[in-house]
């Protein structure tokens, strides 16, 4: 559940960048309904973030690369902090190529479903996750297709969900999971 929230709360934010709006902290605070906006720890890609300097931390970042942005509770499990919410965003950044080979080596056996023509564009039983490159979601007959031809070199970091994710958002597939790949070529 914690995880179709924060990927229903991702397409809240990819609407929002898609109509020209910056991602900031007043947007994620509204998004995640925070209670106690000064009593809120932010986490950028790892990093610790004070409130006051959040937004000049998320400028520093595109939009388009963001990968997750999730609220999780303080249930006293780290007692030195006061804060009672956490705030976890998540841009992609380049991944070692040891990893991506790795990821793409397990994810080959996740797209099974092959459509050697548009007849077949309904798969009722499809095996198939979803798929998006650089935030374009590949339609699930050219998606092994897509995937098969991606290189190592290219890919710049790969996020894969392998739960099911929410299907009003993604399609009949999420139940398949969801792999989003973000190449070179979006980030330079």
């Amino acid at each position: 559940m914690k995880i179709q929230t924060s990927i229903t709360l991702l397409l809240l934010v990819f609407t929002q960048i898609a109509n020209g709006q910056k991602l900031d902290q007043k947007t994620i605070d509204q998004k995640l309904d925070l209670q106690n906006k000064e009593n809120v720890l932010y986490v950028v890609n790892g990093v610790p973030c004070e409130r006051s300097e959040l937004d000049s931390v998320l400028n520093t970042y595109s939009d388009e690369l963001l990968v997750e942005l999730m609220k999780v509770k303080n249930l006293g499990d780290f007692p030195h902090m006061t804060s009672k919410e956490v705030v976890l965003i998540l841009f992609a950044y380049q991944q070692k190529k040891k990893e991506i080979r790795k990821t793409l080596r397990n994810l080959k056996t996740k797209f099974p479903d092959k459509y050697p023509n548009a007849s077949q564009a309904i798969l009722l039983d499809s095996k198939n996750p979803v798929l998006y490159i650089d935030n374009q979601q590949i339609h699930h007959t050219e998606a092994k297709e897509k995937f098969d031809e991606l290189k190592v070199a290219d890919i710049y970091y790969i996020d894969f969900k392998n739960e099911p994710q929410n299907p009003e958002h993604y399609g009949p597939n999420a139940k398949n999971g969801l792999v989003r790949i973000w190449t070179k070529n979006l980030t330079e």
